[in-house]
């Protein structure tokens, strides 16, 4: 199961990050102004965050391991259809559900480590789940950029998401199972081992921090490397996995 996680974050970060490094065969192909592209860059994140609250209550309501799943499916339906869709507003569109998708990961992630992980394992668990947010955007970027210079950005993005569906059947198999009003899956800690006055300081500061590198960088390296580094397109995907 905890594989399946790591490797759910890593498809995530492909799915989320491979729209910036196809940005400069969409600006060429559909005539986009570098306002237009901005605006698509980001409208990912609109979603992606505005659902965070929803998809934290629907994994507190209903069984996570659907919940994710369903997720999952939503957000590898919208980057397979990125790749047949034509014009600016549709291009926004599929954005908009990818966010709307991936918005349930970490609340589903991080109900599952509480619920099925003993809290002395939970330091493997987060450190396999956070590897896979490390290499899908160093593994996404350098084999989208190779792929998408030999063989187009849209055949890319249609062979990318029904792949990813193939997730789906492991997933299915081997889902954590459990009753939506067992609270009592794993003993909890009792609030005394909780230094609570110090968690709520760090954890908000901690989360700041390392959301800011993860999810703002693969919206905005490949462009940036595309016009200031590798001015080759074949190249365009290079510099940002050396960084990660």
């Amino acid at each position: 199961m905890l594989v399946l996680l790591s490797l759910s974050l890593f498809i995530n970060y492909i799915d989320r990050g491979n729209i910036s490094i196809a940005a400069p065969l969409l600006k060429h192909e559909l005539g986009l102004s570098a306002s237009q592209l901005g605006v698509l860059l980001s409208s990912f994140f609109w979603t992606y965050a505005a659902f965070q609250m929803v998809s934290g209550w629907l994994v507190d309501r209903f069984d996570v391991s659907w919940v994710i799943a369903a997720g999952y499916f939503l957000w590898s339906a919208a980057t397979s259809i990125t790749g047949v869709v034509h014009g600016f507003a549709a291009l926004i569109t599929v954005r908009l559900v990818v966010g709307v998708g991936e918005s349930v990961a970490f609340p589903s992630y991080c109900k599952i480590l509480a619920r099925h992980f003993p809290e002395a394992k939970r330091g493997f668990a987060n450190a396999m789940i956070i590897a896979g947010f490390g290499c899908g955007p160093a593994v996404g970027a350098l084999l989208g950029g190779t792929l998408m210079a030999k063989f187009g950005w849209r055949p890319f993005f249609i062979i990318l998401g029904l792949v990813s569906m193939l997730w789906l059947l492991p997933w299915l198999r081997w889902r954590p199972r459990e009753d939506p009003g067992d609270a009592s899956v794993l003993p909890q800690p009792s609030p005394k081992s909780c230094d609570s006055a110090r968690y709520g300081v760090h954890v908000p500061v901690c989360s700041v921090a390392i959301m800011f590198s993860t999810s703002c960088s693969p919206g905005c390296l490949p462009i940036w490397c595309k016009s200031e580094i590798s001015p080759c397109k074949e190249w365009v995907g290079l510099p940002e996995p050396l960084i990660y």
